[in-house]
């Protein structure tokens, strides 16, 4: 890898009332923060469509290249979400989100995506959770 990759690891909590608290922390090897956010989102189908929101556009890689981050490993604990974006196989209902997620790849210059275990994506998910149980909401785009 690059020496230069920054850590995006990124998490969602979802709740049946289909609002999702969406969360996501950049760091680099040091595991020194660079940046991190949360939002809350209504009308959202599943949790796994959850972590694919959390990830895409106006979200994670918005950020990163907001930042001008140009090698980025971005990080989720859902291997299910990992299993599909690394195999190119996108169900129907993230067909959308997952084509987003590789058009918006092709604007860095070295991207990986891959699974992290729970206990090592603690802070992306409690600014997860933390979004989830706030008041504020915004439309999901």
């Amino acid at each position: 890898m690059p020496a230069d990759v920054i850590r995006c690891n990124t998490d969602a909590a979802w709740s049946v009332a289909k609002r999702a608290g969406i969360g996501w922390i950049f760091e680099n090897s040091d595991r020194q923060v660079y940046s991190e956010g949360s939002k809350v989102i209504d009308h959202v189908s599943s949790p796994l469509m959850a972590e694919a929101l959390a990830m895409r556009k106006r979200n994670a890689m918005q950020e990163a290249q907001h930042k001008s981050f140009s090698n980025v490993w971005f990080r989720t604990d859902s291997q299910e979400l990992a299993r599909a974006i690394d195999s190119m196989t996108y169900s129907v209902e993230l067909f959308g989100v997952l084509m987003d997620i590789e058009l918006l790849s092709s604007s860095f210059d070295f991207i990986v995506v891959s699974y992290v275990s729970r206990t090592l994506n603690g802070v992306a998910d409690s600014l997860a959770k933390a979004a989830l149980h706030s008041s504020a909401s915004i439309p999901l785009l």
